[in-house]
């Protein structure tokens, strides 16, 4: 019995998933070059890390962590007294 054009045309189908699969293992090293290329391009650019700001939102958002609470007047200044403003 010949076969009809629609099981041909899922034949190869399925010939051609089998296909996507032996590539698999390529897209594994082209993701971690992707990935690794843009690492290292944020790495070179970035400058939020230099801004030296950022290191007393991060350690303030740790004390506000610990102590459950906002803090009401400076906490790493020399004038403890004055108001802190986010």
């Amino acid at each position: 019995m010949p076969m009809s054009s629609s099981s041909d045309e899922v034949a190869t189908l399925r010939t051609d998933r089998s296909g996507l699969f032996n590539t698999a293992l390529l897209r594994v090293p082209v993701l971690l070059l992707l990935f690794s290329c843009a690492a290292i391009y944020e790495a070179l650019h970035l400058t939020v890390l230099g801004d030296y700001d950022i290191w007393w939102h991060l350690r303030t958002g740790a004390w506000i962590l610990q102590n459950h609470a906002v803090p009401h007047t400076a906490l790493f200044t020399q004038y403890s007294n004055r108001a802190w403003i986010a």
